[in-house]
């Protein structure tokens, strides 16, 4: 009997927890400072790779795959060093989702996930200026982050085509 009861306590625990979400190809979530019911935890390394940088966003993201216009593989200027980067153009309906919540919180943070990994956190109000002015927003990629650019535009491509189907 308390086999059984076991059983169907851990039964209902596994229904109970929710399961971790993998991140999508490309999306900009939204900062907290402290975890809530909706928000998960992330960690990834600065750009020179010296320093873990951590914290927790919120789900759902306020811009996906499908916000996405344009995306290129570039090299951005990290102090006085070249990095991998990348630059990305987005549609209407993303900029717009970022003036939406940079208008209700300027001071914000929002993290950047690009190929599955969070790779940048980036201030609201850059993010208010980018969503306004509809300019082209470039992230700056770890320098260890153990991928090409061009493998991760690959991958923001094919998911921009997937949600388009």
């Amino acid at each position: 009997m308390r086999r059984l009861l076991l059983i169907a306590l851990c039964w209902s625990a596994a229904f109970v927890l929710p399961a971790e979400v993998p991140l999508p190809a490309f999306a900009i979530y939204h900062t907290v400072d402290a975890a809530t019911p909706n928000a998960q935890e992330f960690s990834f390394k600065s750009v020179d790779g010296k320093e873990d940088i951590t914290g927790w966003f919120v789900t759902p993201p306020l811009v996906m795959p499908g916000d996405v216009y344009d995306i290129h593989a570039t090299t951005v200027e990290y102090g006085s060093a070249p990095c991998p980067g990348l630059s990305v153009r987005l549609t209407n309906s993303g900029n717009n989702a970022l003036k939406k919540m940079t208008s209700k919180e300027e001071g914000a943070h929002c993290l950047i996930v690009v190929g599955g990994k969070p790779v940048h956190q980036i201030d609201g109000g850059e993010l208010k200026k980018i969503g306004t002015l509809r300019l082209r927003l470039l992230i700056t990629l770890p320098l260890n982050s153990g991928e090409l650019n061009e493998t991760l535009v690959k991958r923001v491509n094919a998911a921009m085509k997937a949600h388009r189907k």
